[in-house]
C-alpha cells in the first residue's frame, strides 16, 4: 500500500545519527496522493540553474587587486569615521579624514606615523591632537622638532592658533638628548600623555644618542601615546621603517 512519510531527518551524519528528528508514516493511499500533487506542483515551478557555473564562480581565483582591498578592508573596515567628531583647527576633507583616521589608530594601539607628502598638511594634523588633548582632555602634550623648525614653523603655529600653554611644551631634539645641559629635566620630560615627534625619519638609525634619547622618553614610568610625523618613512630599506 503507497505511504507518504514527512519529518524533519536529513540525509546528513547528524540527521541520520545523534540528532532529535520527528517524523510521521502515513500509509494511506488518498494521503499519498495528495502528497505527489504538492510535490509536482512545486516541481512545476522550480527554476533551473547551471550547478556546474555556480561552483566554477565559486572557486574561481580573485585579482590581486581584489585580495588587497579585502586585506584591508579586515584590517581597516568600511573607513568610515565618526563625523560628530569635534575639529578646530581649518582643515581641508582629507586632513579632517586624516585626523579621524589617525585618531581610531592612536586610541586602538597607543601609537600612529602620520607620512602624508609635505605640504600636505602634517602639522595641522598634530596640531589637532594637541588641541584636543591639551584643551579638551586638560592633558600635557610634548612636541619634539628639529632645531631648525623650531622657531621657524611651530613656535609661530602653536601661537597662531592658540595652542601656548602650560599643557604643551615644545623642544627640539637636542633638548631630549642633552637634557639637563639644556635645562630640561627627565622627570619633567615623563610626564607627558601624548608625544609628537616632527621629522620622525631622523630617528631611522636606533644607535645614535638622540634616538636612545627619544626611545628612553617614551619608554619612561608614565604610558604614553605616540604621534609620528615624517614625509619619508622607507629611505634605503624596509628596515627604515622597522625602526
Amino acid at each position: 500500500m503507497p505511504a507518504v512519510l514527512a519529518g524533519s531527518s536529513n540525509l546528513t551524519l547528524a540527521g541520520l545519527s545523534w540528532n532529535r528528528e520527528l517524523n510521521l508514516g502515513y500509509p494511506s493511499g488518498q494521503h499519498t496522493g495528495l502528497v505527489i500533487d504538492w510535490f509536482n506542483h512545486l516541481w512545476d515551478e522550480s527554476i533551473a540553474f547551471d550547478l556546474a557555473a555556480l561552483y566554477e564562480a565559486r572557486w574561481k581565483p580573485h585579482a590581486p587587486g581584489v585580495v588587497f582591498l579585502r586585506m584591508l578592508y579586515e584590517l581597516y573596515g568600511d573607513g568610515s569615521e565618526a563625523p560628530e567628531l569635534r575639529i578646530d583647527l581649518p582643515v581641508t576633507q582629507f586632513q579632517k579624514d586624516g585626523i579621524l583616521r589617525a585618531k581610531r589608530i592612536l586610541d586602538d594601539l597607543g601609537g600612529v606615523l602620520v607620512c602624508d607628502e609635505v605640504g600636505l598638511g602634517k602639522t595641522f594634523i598634530a596640531g589637532e591632537f594637541i588641541k584636543s588633548v591639551s584643551q579638551r582632555d586638560r592633558q600635557k602634550v610634548l612636541v619634539v622638532v628639529p632645531a631648525a623648525l623650531k622657531k621657524s614653523t611651530w613656535d609661530p603655529f602653536l601661537r597662531k592658533y592658540d595652542m601656548i600653554s602650560a599643557r604643551v611644551e615644545l623642544v627640539t631634539y637636542d633638548d631630549v638628548r642633552l637634557g639637563t645641559k639644556r635645562g630640561v629635566r627627565p622627570e619633567d620630560l615623563d610626564d607627558y600623555s601624548l608625544v609628537i615627534i616632527d621629522e620622525a625619519h631622523n630617528l631611522r638609525n636606533a644607535s645614535t644618542l638622540t634616538a636612545q634619547a627619544v626611545m628612553d622618553l617614551l619608554w619612561g614610568e608614565h604610558p604614553k601615546k605616540v604621534l609620528l610625523l615624517t614625509a619619508t618613512p622607507v629611505n634605503n630599506s624596509l628596515r627604515d621603517l622597522q625602526s
